[in-house]
């Protein structure tokens, strides 16, 4: 299996428990409907970039190292109250990462 096929299965592993099909989860991205499914089959030949992983792993309630293949736990299925998912979809700032002060 290849890094792209897996990163696609985990992607479909992960949006499956959530109850999710690829439309709904390209609606909470903001993105279309057929780059879920290139996604999820392998056949993508661009390269992602940092801001679209962590956002999909933010939607998929997952780390990013689950996606990329570096942990075998993708991490506990939130809370769903009347069928629907309850995590929010934040903004992320400019750096998420800020410094901290050393003192």
């Amino acid at each position: 299996m290849t890094e792209q096929e897996m990163f696609g299965e985990r992607l479909r592993r992960r949006r499956m428990a959530l109850g999710l099909n690829q439309q709904q989860l390209a609606e909470r991205l903001g993105w279309q409907g057929a780059t879920i499914s290139r996604y999820e089959k392998g056949r993508y030949h661009s390269t992602m970039s940092f801001t679209r992983l962590r956002l999909l792993a933010q939607v998929l309630s997952t780390s990013t190292d689950y996606l990329l293949g570096l942990t075998n736990d993708p991490g506990p299925i939130p809370e769903r109250r009347e069928g629907v998912h309850r995590a929010k979809l934040r903004s992320f700032p400019s750096n998420p990462y800020p410094r901290k002060d050393r003192s």
